[in-house]
């Protein structure tokens, strides 16, 4: 009886081992995602001079680390604002519900010198910001498939999109967490 007790952790033991050492292959392979890596971000390491509108893009902007990294850091920054100065926070939310169109929302925002100086650090305007989250919402969309002809800002966005998505949807997340409770921001809106 104990010989058949032992024999499945024995099994489980063997595969523990023989998964922690790997071949000569899978070392190679290693080797080769990390340079992969490291040609990405280099790659994603341009400068923000991608917000930018586009012709024939639907406003969507040009993504890359950088850009995200704005992007996300200046939401955070705008709900730590937005938690401090509850005033700012119900009239952002009053303007919000008020429109039809995402787009409209960059109005709310310049109207507001402590947001606009706010964005301006993160190198934002309040057009651009808008703009960034309707790309970024885009671009997730697009990576569960189903779309025809794209943009060739559309096809770029969506090629980063598959390259950084890990990083990308861990950072929406981490700003949502920040904006929990608030709804000042209107995402639901078409743009």
């Amino acid at each position: 009886m104990a010989v058949r007790l032992l024999t499945p952790f024995l099994k489980t033991l063997l595969i523990l081992l023989c998964c922690a050492c790997p071949s000569v292959g899978s070392a190679q392979s290693l080797a080769d995602v990390a340079k992969k890596a490291d040609d990405q971000r280099k790659e994603n390491s341009g400068p923000l001079t991608t917000f930018k509108q586009l012709p024939g893009s639907l406003n969507e902007i040009p993504l890359n680390r950088r850009v995200v990294d704005s992007y996300i850091n200046a939401r955070v920054a705008l709900a730590r604002m937005w938690r401090e100065d509850s005033a700012l926070y119900e009239r952002l939310l009053s303007r919000g519900k008020a429109i039809d169109h995402l787009r409209d929302f960059s109005n709310a925002l310049a109207a507001e010198p402590a947001v606009v100086d706010l964005l301006k650090f993160y190198n934002l305007t309040p057009e651009t910001a808008v703009d960034v989250g309707v790309t970024l919402s885009r671009a997730l969309e697009r990576t569960r498939g189903g779309y025809g002809q794209l943009t060739d800002v559309e096809r770029a966005n969506s090629e980063y999109m598959g390259k950084d998505l890990a990083y990308v949807s861990y950072a929406i997340r981490s700003y949502r967490m920040q904006e929990v409770g608030m709804h000042a921001w209107p995402d639901g809106l078409p743009y």
